[in-house]
């Protein structure tokens, strides 16, 4: 698959893609607001070329206790050298501010909130990476994957799925 630029030009051309659909859901209750995996929520991706970037794209269906903030990154687990590469994926330090690439405020009750985050990233290697999306929530507060907080068992009640998506581009 070829990106087009702007006068047909095919500088971009996707090299590798992986793709996995989390079907399951999950739930958890942070401490303090750390970030703990989803488990089960992740892609694995090795570049063939040490000059290309990888593209993330992550859809995720969450919810929380009403009123409560959510945050959420992508952790990129170097296999080869069992190390954790952060920086790419979460805002600067600004204060006390938890970073994090994107974040939301749930609704609570049977409510599903809808997430996409989107990074383009060159690991610089050749190196096998397996791309983890986590979460963590304000203060102790309960996190929902792919179900509502209630989760009442109802036909107007709904159930999802989220996806994360890694490509290989040609840089």
């Amino acid at each position: 698959m070829a990106i087009y630029t702007a006068g047909g030009n095919t500088d971009h051309m996707i090299l590798n893609a992986k793709s996995s659909l989390f079907t399951n859901t999950f739930s958890r209750s942070s401490n303090n607001s750390d970030f703990a995996d989803i488990n089960g929520f992740n892609v694995e991706m090795t570049a063939t070329h040490s000059s290309a970037k990888i593209l993330l794209m992550v859809e995720l269906s969450i919810e929380g206790n009403g009123g409560q903030r959510l945050g959420f990154r992508i952790r990129a687990h170097n296999n080869s050298t069992n190390a954790d590469e952060y920086n790419d994926f979460r805002a600067p330090s600004a204060g006390s501010r938890t970073r994090s690439l994107a974040s939301l405020q749930p609704g609570g009750g049977n409510q599903l909130r809808h997430l996409s985050m989107n990074v383009m990233w060159t690991p610089g290697n050749t190196n096998s990476y397996t791309y983890t999306v986590q979460c963590a929530a304000e203060g102790s507060q309960p996190q929902y994957v792919n179900r509502s907080q209630t989760d009442s068992d109802s036909h107007s009640v709904f159930r999802a799925c989220s996806s994360i998506t890694a490509m290989e581009v040609r840089a």
